[in-house]
């Protein structure tokens, strides 16, 4: 791969943590995705995020792409999964995968779980865009069963098709909670995940007009 590269080095301020000097690195370098490895907390645990994959998810305000030791080995093409709850964070993010990541040779694979039933027309929208930008894939609804929570019927249908990486999209995060799928599928998935942050909501709640430009 024929890819430019710059190498940064920051020292830490007075009291500052390195993740608090990653975050502001990345941001005074407009960084559109920052990329993390996570191996757990003082050693290798797939339940929970180590703390600076922790940290980058809840105070980056782009997007954050978190790898773990985990992931099933790479191939030429990328298998994605999307999911989606279809609001306007989940559309949001679908289009930054299928204009800024996807390749003409990777899989994208779309879900939408529910304990109830599928709206009506829900997946439309997605398979035009995949037809659109001519992408292999699949749109489905994923019936949850009783007793079973969303996150884990999304990271289930992951590990069943070994999809390379898991994408979510959500608004409202910093300070504030991540939504519960969100937070679930990021901290129990086995395989590297990819967290889309709405710009719109960075921008406007965030005051950040030139992060993304």
């Amino acid at each position: 791969m024929q890819l430019e590269s710059t190498w940064v080095a920051r020292q830490r301020g007075e009291k500052q943590s390195t993740c608090e000097a990653l975050t502001e690195l990345a941001h005074e370098r407009h960084v559109g995705v920052l990329v993390v490895g996570s191996y757990g907390r003082k050693g290798e645990k797939i339940d929970m995020l180590g703390t600076v994959s922790d940290h980058s998810l809840r105070e980056y305000n782009g997007h954050v792409c978190i790898v773990k030791s985990t992931s099933f080995s790479p191939s030429d093409s990328t298998r994605w999964l999307f999911a989606t709850d279809n609001s306007l964070a989940a559309q949001t993010a679908f289009a930054v995968l299928m204009y800024q990541f996807c390749k003409p040779e990777d899989i994208v694979d779309v879900v939408y779980a529910t304990s109830g039933d599928e709206p009506a027309g829900i997946m439309k929208p997605y398979e035009q865009l995949l037809k659109e930008r001519k992408v292999r894939g699949r749109c489905s609804c994923i019936k949850v069963p009783p007793g079973e929570t969303i996150s884990s019927a999304i990271l289930n249908e992951g590990k069943r098709t070994e999809v390379d990486v898991l994408v979510v999209g959500i608004c409202g995060y910093g300070k504030q909670k991540l939504g519960s799928v969100s937070e679930e599928c990021c901290r129990t998935s086995t395989c590297t995940t990819l967290v889309v942050k709405d710009p719109y909501e960075v921008q406007e709640k965030r005051g950040l007009l030139g992060a993304y430009q």
